[in-house]
């Protein structure tokens, strides 16, 4: 327990206490509106795609678009920040935007958070604020970004900016909680003869690529970074904003989304063709081989959901390579035979 009473150091000091981004975001949230007095704060965070409508697209002259969503509701679809001309207008000229809310005539500032991974905007809403307070506001969300950094740097893979293990431990976990808790809210309405609108499902998908040890082999470790490098971008560029993509060392890489069995399969088709065509330089052509399952009540621990994945993935490596394999796909024709995977039985990878 904090023994200041000055709502500013306080806040100060609970930022520098968090472990998560949540909870780090959560606090910059609370810290504002105790410090200013402001109640209507809300935190939005950032991400470039690529159009990627087009299966066949030229390397050069991709079009960058920048999406967004309310950054505490990690299910929140993201948006195309066109729709938020001031928003767009902060990240662009990377300074304090504001203008009126039609509907109450109060004044709305975004206020970028640029620097990190993933840039951030604190969107503040009033129908008066002071100087002080924007001072305040300015001075937490410099401790706020600056503490944002270091967390980005013990979450996220050095070489290739991707989330890493512990950020998807982290994730995983949570999607086991909200999927337990779906399956108690789906048993409960149709107890009561009630429906819920039913979400789509999360997979886990654990992508690696073939023949890696040869490249590093053959070209050198430089090279091969060089591979894991180009790799990583292309998924960033390939998967949507809503996929969380995470490598774990080596040349073993997953990707968590929430979609149907049929649209997981499609995206990482689309993926595992735009590796296969892509030419990386001096080592030339590079396969993967990816196997999927989806995240289900069947899943209450995250040991067992990887090894779904490997499963599938393993299978994919001894018919060929650069093939995709669904885990639920396979049991389903006999090709795999379901086992029971106790807690703590399986090591990730």
């Amino acid at each position: 327990m904090h023994t200041t009473k000055d709502p500013i150091l306080t806040t100060a000091i609970e930022l520098t206490e968090q472990d998560d981004h949540l909870a780090l975001r959560q606090t910059l949230i609370d810290g504002v509106k105790h410090s200013t007095g402001v109640e209507n704060v809300s935190l939005f965070e950032m991400k470039v795609n690529y159009d990627s409508d087009k299966e066949e697209r030229e390397e050069e002259g991709k079009q960058a678009i920048i999406y967004y969503r309310n950054a505490m509701d990690q299910n929140a679809l993201f948006k195309n920040i066109e729709q938020r001309k001031m928003m767009h207008e902060a990240l662009k000229k990377r300074a304090v935007r504001s203008d009126t809310n039609p509907n109450n005539r109060n004044k709305r500032y975004a206020i970028p958070i640029l620097g990190g991974v993933i840039s951030e905007i604190l969107s503040v809403e009033t129908n008066k604020i002071s100087e002080n307070s924007f001072h305040t506001i300015d001075f937490l969300v410099k401790i706020y970004r600056n503490y944002m950094l270091l967390l980005n740097k013990y979450e996220r893979d050095a070489l290739t900016g991707l989330l890493n293990r512990r950020s998807f431990e982290e994730r995983l976990n949570r999607c086991i909680n909200q999927m337990l808790e779906t399956t108690l809210k789906e048993k409960d309405a149709a107890e009561k003869g009630q429906s819920i609108p039913t979400e789509e499902i999360p997979h886990l998908a654990v992508l690696d690529i073939d023949h890696f040890k040869l490249v590093n082999d053959t070209y050198g470790h430089l090279y091969g970074d060089d591979v894991l490098l180009l790799f990583s971008n292309k998924m960033k560029e390939s998967f949507s904003a809503e996929t969380s993509l995470y490598r774990f060392g080596g040349e073993e890489f997953v990707v968590v989304m929430n979609s149907s069995k049929s649209n997981a399969l499609a995206e990482l088709e689309k993926f595992r063709k735009e590796i296969e065509r892509f030419n990386f330089p001096q080592v030339g052509t590079v396969t993967v081989s990816i196997g999927f399952t989806q995240i289900d009540d069947g899943c209450t621990v995250s040991s067992s959901i990887i090894d779904r994945a490997d499963q599938a993935l393993y299978y994919a490596k001894e018919h060929g390579r650069n093939r995709t394999c669904s885990y639920d796909e396979l049991i389903k024709s006999g090709e795999l035979v379901k086992k029971t995977i106790e807690e703590g039985e399986t090591e990730l990878f």
